[in-house]
């Protein structure tokens, strides 16, 4: 088997905590991006044997450098963190190993913890001024800004100017951004590599697809595929029929496509406990039958299970007095698709938040017949988590990625 490509496999190439190198006690290490912050967060998990942590005496704001990549792909990813907390516990198996759980977080959360804005406004631009905001009080040890779209009108005037007194900065620039003019709701975050300041619009109409991702009929069955460093692993879709236009729920609106599998898809109806095969080629379907499931342990393969709700709610009338499933779905029948994949760490390099991928998923009935279920196509990522683990398991390396449409 070590001859086969291994499009989950991954490398820690280095990490430091005050500038002490500690890459061989990692045994995982998670980054996370998301359009709801203005920073990057993360998790180190440390197995320590030889009591190194404690002797480093870390607290909390102390640097910490980790970066790894997942050949044949060339692309490094790489940043630079801070300590937010750190816990401990013993390991169950093993009375001299100590576990350490490091929450690291990006340091324009410290520099505004430490810092206030007092600052006049007169006849400015609101975008101008969120910007020298944050590079007067966030910037240090931190990204840049990009902000590609000036806001309309100005704020305050030469003769009666606005004034922020005494305020955290972002404090003081979510208070700038309720006057912002733009043609919808302005956001602000962090990607991989910068803050950005932009209207919700400008995300759908202006970024690209930076990847393509495929959801193959059994992940991981073919080590010849050119594609598979591009398989979908997991994909989790919640969708309600309505914004279709095709009336009140069915079963057709998938609420969970999960791992990929052995030449059919099984249908689990989550009402009626209904549970189905679809195998369009039966021929082929015993053959490579044996074989993917010969595998399927040693690359994560697994039954593509598609779990589906038939009654669903209208948009414009779901109740939020109803149980705790039944709210969840009311807000996705108001806040539009979604949608969840896992792939290969080779890919999810090229993947940051606030721009396009393409995901191509398969349909109930399987894709022997070209067709995709109304859930490929273009989508916007909202959250990103990089996962890679450092010990001798399967799946060592991958991308979760939260997906959003406009509808949104």
């Amino acid at each position: 088997m070590s001859d086969f490509i291994k499009p989950t496999d991954g490398r820690l190439r280095l990490c430091t905590v005050k500038g002490f190198p500690i890459t061989g006690f990692v045994q995982c290490v998670r980054v996370y991006e998301t359009l709801c912050k203005p920073y990057l967060t993360a998790q180190l998990i440390i197995i320590d044997n030889d009591n190194l942590i404690d002797n480093l005496a870390i607290k909390g704001m102390d640097e910490v450098f980790f970066s790894f990549d997942s050949p044949p792909n060339t692309d490094v990813y790489e940043q630079t963190m801070y300590v937010l907390q750190m816990s401990a516990h013993q390991s169950p198996t093993n009375i001299k190993t100590q576990i350490y759980e490091m929450d690291l977080i990006g340091f324009a959360y410290f520099n505004d913890k430490g810092n206030l804005v007092q600052r006049s406004i007169g006849q400015e631009a609101g975008t101008a001024v969120i910007g020298d905001i944050w590079e007067s009080y966030l910037a240090q040890k931190d990204a840049d800004i990009s902000i590609p779209v000036q806001s309309d009108g100005f704020i305050g005037s030469e003769t009666e100017k606005s004034s922020l007194d005494h305020m955290k900065p972002f404090a003081a620039i979510d208070k700038v951004r309720k006057y912002l003019k733009f043609d919808s709701p302005s956001i602000f975050y962090r990607d991989r590599y910068i803050a950005n300041l932009v209207p919700f619009s400008y995300l759908f109409s202006n970024q690209g697809s930076q990847q393509t991702y495929i959801q193959k009929e059994t992940w991981g069955i073919n080590f010849f595929d050119p594609n598979i460093y591009q398989a979908i692993i997991v994909a989790e879709a919640d969708v309600d029929k309505n914004f279709n236009g095709e009336g009140l729920g069915g079963a057709g609106g998938a609420k969970d496509i999960a791992k990929t599998a052995q030449q059919g898809i099984s249908v689990f109806n989550e009402i009626f406990g209904i549970l189905s095969k679809h195998q369009p080629m039966q021929s082929i379907g015993g053959a490579l039958g044996g074989l993917a499931s010969s595998i399927s342990s040693k690359l994560g393969g697994s039954p593509n299970i598609m779990a589906t709700n038939p009654f669903r709610f209208m948009p414009g009338t779901a109740p939020d007095t109803k149980a705790m499933n039944d709210q969840q779905y009311a807000a996705e029948s108001k806040n539009g698709p979604q949608l969840k994949i896992k792939v290969p760490l080779q890919t999810g390099l090229f993947a940051t938040v606030g721009k396009g991928i393409t995901a191509k998923l398969l349909p109930s009935s399987g894709d022997f017949f070209g067709g995709v279920n109304n859930l490929s196509g273009w989508w916007l990522v909202k959250d990103i988590c990089h996962e890679l683990y450092t010990d001798k398991r399967d799946v060592k390396a991958t991308t979760t990625m939260q997906c959003i449409r406009k509808s949104y």
